[in-house]
């Protein structure tokens, strides 16, 4: 496979097995193989591939605030200008954060934590947060119900021209075969 800028190139059997198990990760390998139209073994081969080269990750995602959290807190940080991605991985480093990134607008840091209490979440402002240097300002917010967390995003499909050449999907034999007997074949 080769690489692109943003990413892992990926061709078009990857991104329909990709979105097979966005729709269900426990989808046995024999069934996303039929879909495709590739044996067990170069679906497992795939799979194992694009989970080494982190372009997909299996995990079940659960709900923050029905298993036992009280506070899911989305925290926006402004900070010192050369001092962002330092804050942020500092932030990263905090018991309880989930997500960060470097974002665009208002803010330059974007958190994400789970808080079994407000005392914990306490705790996380006054002795951790306002430790860092480099933080100007923060805002807070709680999340109280999801509305919607849907991971299967969808993949976008690689136009032919996007895949180098000899490194795409290679077509099914049975298929390819029974296309080009059709192409032969004059309508009755």
């Amino acid at each position: 496979m080769g690489r692109r800028k943003m990413g892992t190139l990926i061709d078009p059997t990857d991104a329909r097995i990709i979105a097979l198990v966005q729709r269900d990760g426990r989808l046995p390998n024999t069934a996303i193989a039929k879909a495709v139209g590739l044996s067990e073994a170069a679906v497992r081969k795939r799979l194992d591939r694009l989970v080494r080269e982190e372009v997909i990750h299996f995990r079940a995602h659960a709900d923050p605030l029905k298993i036992g959290f009280q506070i899911w807190a989305i925290i926006e940080v402004q900070t010192v200008p050369r001092l962002t991605t330092r804050v942020a991985e500092q932030i990263a480093e905090l018991p309880g954060v989930i997500v960060v990134g470097l974002v665009t607008g208002n803010f330059d840091v974007y958190a994400v934590g789970l808080f079994r209490s407000t005392e914990e979440f306490n705790t996380f402002i006054i002795d951790r947060l306002r430790k860092i240097p480099g933080i100007t300002h923060t805002t807070t917010s709680y999340i109280t119900k999801a509305i919607k967390r849907d991971f299967a995003f969808g993949v976008p499909i690689l136009e032919d021209a996007a895949v180098p050449h000899g490194q795409g999907a290679k077509p099914h034999p049975r298929r390819s075969r029974a296309k080009s007997l059709r192409k032969q074949s004059p309508p009755t």
